[in-house]
């Protein structure tokens, strides 16, 4: 969840109170900053998500859909077909994934975020940039092997533009 950097960059710290009037909503006092500030806090938490997260998710991107991919065509092998006669691309195609309905509305959302953190938080995390782009080299790499090899090619439509994610990245920058 990534709210955690957002309370860490604009609240944490905020509503303390001063030493003998602590702000203590519920009986609890506030968590507070440390002694440098929250910033060493806050880089942290986008190292974590720049890096691990996105070597995570890249991991998981692949490695799912290739599972899946692999458990259907288990289930569809006829185990008593013992001939290794030779199938055409397209029948290999045949037995690739459908892409669910949503399409390609993950991988947008996944570059309109990674957009967004990079624009609010660059000044606490200033090699952020530079790992977002490495992770976007993989990224086409890892996607245009996972659409190839194991899904199978979506209906084109036509399409003016990238529609709502234009207004979302002009809103960000």
């Amino acid at each position: 969840n990534r709210s955690s950097d957002l309370y860490i960059a604009f609240f944490k710290g905020k509503l303390v109170g001063y030493p003998g009037n602590y702000y203590q909503p519920f009986g609890a006092r506030l968590d507070e900053c440390g002694a440098g500030g929250c910033m060493i806090e806050l880089t942290q938490q986008l190292a974590i998500i720049m890096v691990g997260k996105q070597v995570l998710n890249n991991f998981m991107e692949i490695v799912l859909p290739w599972l899946k991919a692999w458990w259907r065509r288990r289930d569809t092998k006829d185990d008593d077909s013992t001939d290794n006669r030779h199938v055409s691309r397209w029948e290999e195609d045949l037995d690739c994934a459908d892409l669910n309905r949503y399409g390609l509305f993950a991988e947008y959302l996944e570059m309109v975020i990674q957009f967004g953190f990079i624009t609010i938080f660059v000044a606490a995390f200033p090699l952020a940039p530079l790992f977002a782009l490495l992770n976007n080299i993989l990224e086409i790499r890892l996607d245009a092997k996972k659409f190839v090899t194991i899904f199978r090619r979506p209906v084109a439509y036509r399409a003016q533009d990238i529609g709502i994610w234009y207004s979302l990245l002009e809103g960000i920058a």
